[in-house]
């Protein structure tokens, strides 16, 4: 009965708990950097230094990435593209030998295969077109 519970609990747990404990902790770490952005902001005008509240915000705000170019964006979809193409013809070599001993855990990769593949083909097909469209832009 115990190992019954045992297989049950671990599914549960990775299933499950897991997750929920992934977005808690990241929910957890968004509301504490902005309740200390909050703090700073109220002592700054508790103060009465004569400090510019939204240039305080400001500085206190994340510095955003510079968009991407077009072709920043070309290069990057044919990248991963690649990879997630080469990738899954990688797990289908792979899931020819398995699927010979065991089938089950023949099948799962299969899965994991056509994930990839289609991954990969649909990042290569928007590469293409991105390229298109690129080019007639110029």
């Amino acid at each position: 009965m115990f190992q019954d519970i045992t297989n049950l609990l671990i599914p549960i747990s990775i299933c499950v708990v897991l997750p929920i404990a992934i977005v808690w902790i990241v929910m957890h770490t968004a509301q504490l950097r902005d309740r200390q952005r909050a703090d700073i902001i109220l002592k700054a005008i508790e103060t009465n230094n004569a400090i510019d509240a939204n240039q305080l915000l400001g500085a206190l705000s994340k510095p955003h990435k510079a968009p991407r170019t077009p072709e920043q964006q070309l290069n990057l979809r044919l990248t991963i593209g690649s990879i997630f193409t080469l990738l899954g013809v990688m797990l289908t070599v792979l899931t020819v030998f398995i699927f010979i001993e065991e089938p089950i855990l023949g099948m799962i990769f299969a899965i994991f295969c056509i994930i990839c593949l289609s991954l990969g083909i649909g990042f290569l097909i928007s590469y293409r077109s991105m390229r298109k469209h690129i080019k007639a832009g110029k």
